[in-house]
């Protein structure tokens, strides 16, 4: 998030910001994504990777409707296995928040960045069912071939 703020600044962004993490590989369609991004709130992709024992390695969402009322970090005991996905499309009039909160000790983990974007302002979830895959090790990328 501290690139993420840097690079804001630095280049002047004022316009909605698309942000995917490198090590996503997903097939659900990206138009799609966009279209259902309101032009107001940030808006995150989320897939329900079927078992909540597996959740422990991403950030466990829970929804109201199609709002994020709460992202919990790696839990040890995930409530659901609806997670987080390293996909998202941030508006420029939450870039005060990002610069906000930079200025904390977490200013490099996304997942935490969600939880206090969460506390700050609306979030809401952009559910697929398409496949999708956390790339975390050399061995996980190479089984996506």
């Amino acid at each position: 998030m501290g690139a993420l703020n840097h690079w804001i600044i630095q280049k002047g962004i004022r316009e909605d910001l698309m942000v995917i993490g490198s090590d996503n590989y997903f097939e659900f369609d990206i138009l799609r994504f966009i279209q259902n991004y309101n032009g107001e709130n940030a808006i995150l992709a989320v897939h329900d990777i079927g078992d909540p024992a597996r959740a422990t390695q991403y950030g466990v969402i829970k929804l109201d409707g199609n709002r994020i009322v709460e992202l919990e970090e790696k839990p040890a005991v995930p409530k659901s296995s609806l997670v987080s996905t390293a996909c998202y499309i941030f508006p420029p009039r939450i870039f005060w928040i990002i610069a906000e909160y930079c200025l904390s000790t977490w200013r490099d983990n996304l997942g935490s960045f969600i939880s206090y974007l969460i506390e700050k302002d609306k979030v809401y979830a952009f559910p697929f069912k398409e496949k999708w895959i956390d790339i975390g090790s050399l061995e996980i990328y190479h089984a996506t071939k």
